[in-house]
């Protein structure tokens, strides 16, 4: 993960290695590493153990296909800002997932992905490496690069609003839009 989309959010070890807690609220506390790392053996039978804590704590009756590892911001709005032509790096290694519930993990990618959405950010709905070939071509030319900055002040109005009930989501959404735009 990269530690600076964590700016300005509490961070703390946990006993896991490769999976922070963030937040500092009880209902937006989060589990949290990167893609590559929670789809290895070792941390899938991990995924067990903190259900079993997170029941425990919370007083859920949960098992462990009640729960995803969700991005925080979604392959598809990574590869159309990916101007550097790093969007899988960026979506396995850098882009934080968190631990969440599978009815909301549902709910948002239903919402993030849908045709209106992308029609409010200003572009296309497209294969993440379509969406990644065209944010390199707008990189080319100062409308492109308005266009550019258009979308990602739409996504930060759209992720805010979708993640309003989750400020340390929201934060860190914002913390990855701000690092894309400083690319333009």
């Amino acid at each position: 993960m990269s530690l600076h989309y964590f700016f300005n959010v509490p961070k703390f070890p946990s006993s896991y290695q490769g999976i922070e807690i963030i937040g500092s609220e009880k209902d937006d506390t989060w589990f949290a590493s990167n893609y590559y790392l929670v789809t290895t053996r070792n941390l899938t039978d991990i995924k067990s153990e903190i259900i079993q804590l997170t029941n425990k704590l919370k007083g859920y009756e949960t098992k462990v296909g009640d729960w995803d590892w969700h991005h925080i911001v979604e392959g598809q709005h990574v590869a159309m800002l990916s101007v550097k032509g790093d969007m899988i790096n960026q979506y396995n290694h850098s882009i934080p997932v968190v631990l969440i519930h599978k009815p909301e993990h549902q709910f948002f990618s239903r919402n993030f992905n849908n045709h209106q959405f992308f029609e409010l950010v200003g572009a296309l709905k497209m294969e993440k490496m379509a969406l990644q070939a065209d944010a390199m071509k707008l990189k080319r030319s100062e409308t492109g690069i308005q266009q550019l900055k258009l979308r990602v002040k739409n996504l930060k109005d759209m992720y805010g609003n979708m993640y309003e009930q989750y400020p340390t989501l929201k934060k860190i959404a914002m913390n990855i839009f701000d690092t894309y735009e400083n690319q333009f």
